[in-house]
This record gives structure tokens, sequence and C-alpha cells, in this order.
């Protein structure tokens, strides 16, 4: 028997912006519709995913806790939206989660699996002491891989 929330919660979800040297910058997410963020989004679809760098060796390597700041982190803030059957975006989503997360081809089918987007409003970054830096959109996408 699952319980429901009255409040949106966490989630660990698998996460690739594209194929291994191709990579465009929006993430983009494989969910189900029987996940809790899936119906999180239908009401609230507003998110923020953050990355850091311990989840290379970098960290690990400079005995850095994650949470330290010197321990890279990158904030994503924007809005979850549902990637559109048939279109050239889906296929990009599939590559691009595909390809970094081969085993989500074979997921159930009767799970109801589909692809969202991280539309992102705000990149913040934080390296250093002092909180973060804030990124505009058109240098974050203006990087290449």
């Amino acid at each position: 028997h699952a319980q429901t929330m009255d409040y949106p919660i966490g989630a660990v979800l698998s996460v690739s912006d594209g194929p291994v040297n191709d990579s465009k910058g929006t993430p983009y997410f494989f969910v189900s519709k029987l996940e809790d963020v899936a119906q999180d989004i239908e009401v609230d679809p507003r998110c923020s995913l953050v990355m850091t760098m311990a989840q290379g060796d970098y960290c690990k390597t400079h005995n850095l806790d994650p949470q330290f700041p010197t321990c890279g982190q990158v904030w994503l803030v924007g809005n979850l939206e549902k990637v559109a059957n048939g279109t050239e975006d889906e296929t990009f989503a599939r590559k691009a989660l595909f390809t970094r997360h081969p085993s989500m081809a074979h997921w159930p089918k009767d799970h109801h699996f589909y692809f969202m987007k991280l539309n992102i409003e705000k990149v913040a970054v934080q390296d250093y002491f002092g909180g973060p830096v804030y990124v505009d959109l058109k240098e974050y996408y203006g990087t290449t891989p």
C-alpha cells in the first residue's frame, strides 16, 4: 500500500544532457508516471537540480566533503516539462539517456515511462567560499563539451 505525501518530495533520477561528446546543457530524465515526481509536476513543475564534483573523483582525491564549498556544485533551477512524443527532442532525449544509462532501454513498458526535461531559468555555481556565482544562460548554453 503506497502512501501519498501532501507536499512534493525529492527524487533520485538519472540524468543526461546528451551523449558523450554531444552534451547540450539541458537535463533530460526518464520517469514513470507511477513515480511521485511525475505526479508532483502536474501540480507544480518547478524544480532544482544540484550536481556536485563529488560525482567524480575530484572531491575524493582532494579529501573534500560534497557539502564543502570547494567541492564544486552547480544548481540548475527551472521547470520540468514532458518531452513531446515523435519530436526531435524526444529522439535526442532517448539517445542522451540510453547511451549513458543503457539499462533504461529495457525498463518495464507497463510502467509507462516518458521523457522529461528541465527548462533552465537560473544557473548558479559554487566552487569557493562566499556564496554562488550566477551564470548568464547565454554563457551556460554557449559552452562546448
